[in-house]
């Protein structure tokens, strides 16, 4: 019994963050979509038109346009994500959902549609916050819709966490081919986030982009949480970085600063997000706000960068 207390009393003070030095720099702002209208989560299914479910609208900004994005970055986001899909004639627009239905004045597969006929459409067009009463959106979404290759030439010095929405092979071959004809690079910080097909593809493409899928950063968590306590940073956290959960903190071992010491040696970025179960999946409110820890230099996620951004980093 004493040895196992001496083993763990060892396990413990070798993993206690108040023995680390905190991170040098300032706490860093991913934010999910840019400004723009979130909606009620409950019982969402991969079919659910989320633009149908909005929130009582509070600005005009829509996700996945330059204004959303530019706002983004003013209000102190240091990355935003957005989500790009490949067109019939091998653009990529910047758009989210694979049919046009939901959020736009089209219809169709944004796939079976050219960049040129994407730009003609209205994409705040089906927003509605009172089952279709009123439809505060429409109008000011026309002519919104661009390609990756006009946002990357308007923000060529920006990161993004690109989600790209394909698990297919081909479309990674395409997805770069896109990228060296339109001459096109990306930031050193900016990521990727795609099925594991396409993931995989791109690791053998373009070997220093890291690419992040569901498998990937579940596993990291997971091997993390249960070989950490001896300093082990799984391998495959290296392909996207360790995401920490709010309200699941105390799994990770040496949280917050020895768990940062441990993955910002190796280049590898934390990412705390919204609690498991919660009604976001980000940091949303001044309340989780106020309960990151003080010391922490990592990436927080959010939905609400025009709450989050200000409360993280006061205008001077």
């Amino acid at each position: 019994m004493a040895i196992i207390a001496i083993v763990l009393a060892g396990i413990a003070l070798f993993n206690a963050s108040f023995l680390s030095s905190a991170a040098d720099g300032e706490i860093k702002i991913l934010s999910h979509r840019g400004v723009h209208q979130t909606f009620f989560r409950e019982g969402l299914t991969n079919d659910t038109c989320t633009a149908e479910r909005i929130h009582p609208v509070t600005h005009d900004y829509i996700e996945n346009t330059l204004p959303s994005i530019e706002r983004a970055f003013e209000l102190g986001a240091d990355m935003v994500e957005i989500d790009v899909r490949r067109t019939a004639d091998d653009h990529f627009a910047v758009f989210h959902d694979h049919m046009l239905d939901c959020r736009t004045d089209g219809s169709g597969m944004i796939s079976d549609t050219t960049m040129k006929d994407l730009r003609d459409l209205d994409l705040g067009y089906g927003y509605t916050p009172d089952n279709g009463r009123s439809y505060p959106l429409r109008g000011k979404g026309e002519g919104l819709m661009m390609s990756l290759h006009e946002l990357l030439t308007a923000m060529p010095d920006k990161a993004f966490l690109i989600n790209v929405k394909s698990n297919s092979v081909e479309d990674a071959d395409t997805f770069f081919e896109y990228l060296a004809a339109n001459d096109l690079s990306l930031t050193p910080q900016t990521r990727l986030w795609a099925g594991p097909k396409f993931a995989a593809r791109s690791r053998i493409l373009e070997p220093e982009i890291k690419v992040g899928t569901r498998r990937s950063v579940k596993e990291c968590a997971k091997r993390y949480v249960s070989w950490g306590w001896f300093g082990h940073v799984p391998e495959i956290c290296r392909q996207y970085g360790l995401i920490v959960p709010q309200n699941y903190t105390w799994l990770y071992w040496g949280w917050p600063r020895k768990t940062e010491q441990r993955f910002d040696r190796l280049g590898i970025p934390v990412l705390l997000v919204g609690p498991i179960g919660g009604e976001h999946d980000g940091i949303e409110t001044l309340e989780q706000v106020e309960a990151i820890p003080q010391d922490f230099r990592g990436w927080v996620m959010t939905n609400k960068i025009e709450v989050v951004g200000p409360a993280l980093k006061p205008p001077e």
